[in-house]
């Protein structure tokens, strides 16, 4: 069974990501122009946290290598990290976001 992680849409505010703790695990959730995206919250390349990286548009910069990720699929755009992102699904629904751990 999935772990589901919820909160109101308005504890994130556009143009901001936050790192939650659910089901063991830190996941990232970015708002993106009020569109939500969960990522995992550690970087693939030595597993440190993705939290206080530089979030601009569809993209994170680990603050540590350098690598970036396109937030909505997880895909590598630049290394060091050679592994994607693991995405999570997100649903909004009047006003509560809900991030399904799978």
């Amino acid at each position: 069974m999935p772990t589901l992680l919820q909160f109101h849409a308005s504890e994130l505010p556009p143009g901001q990501c936050r790192a939650y703790v659910a089901g063991g695990m830190t996941v990232l959730v970015y708002n993106l122009a009020n569109t939500f995206y969960a990522t995992q919250g550690l970087c693939s390349h030595e597993d440190l946290p993705l939290d206080g990286g530089k979030f601009e548009s569809n993209v994170i910069q680990c603050p540590f290598h350098d690598s970036r990720f396109n937030i909505r699929t997880g895909k590598v755009l630049s290394g060091p990290a050679e592994h994607g992102l693991k995405t999570f699904p997100v649903a909004v629904d009047g006003g509560t976001v809900t991030v399904t751990l799978l």
